[in-house]
């Protein structure tokens, strides 16, 4: 089965394109990173996946269904940045 897919979607703010006519599938059972520099429309999509912004395009299915609170909450989403200075004691980062 397929985890998520992504047809085609497009998320435009005024002018600005995030996210154009982006493609992907996600197979069940893997992990996938989005690597990027600031700007390139990586929290927008993932914000797409998690139903919290609608695409302006395309479509997104989670486990072959819509996005929405039945299918979504069977994912983990997690913004931000963690900091593991304190959840680690003894871990140092470089």
């Amino acid at each position: 089965m397929t985890a998520v897919k992504l047809d085609r979607i497009t998320k435009r703010f005024g002018k600005y394109t995030a996210v154009d006519e982006l493609s992907l599938v996600v197979p069940e059972g893997s992990v996938y990173g989005f690597i990027g520099p600031n700007g390139s429309g990586k929290t927008t999509t993932l914000r797409m996946i998690m139903d919290i912004i609608k695409p302006d395009s395309g479509t997104v299915q989670i486990f072959g269904s819509s996005p929405g609170t039945a299918v979504t909450s069977r994912i983990g989403y997690m913004p931000g940045m963690l900091l593991w200075t304190n959840s680690a004691p003894g871990l140092t980062t470089r």
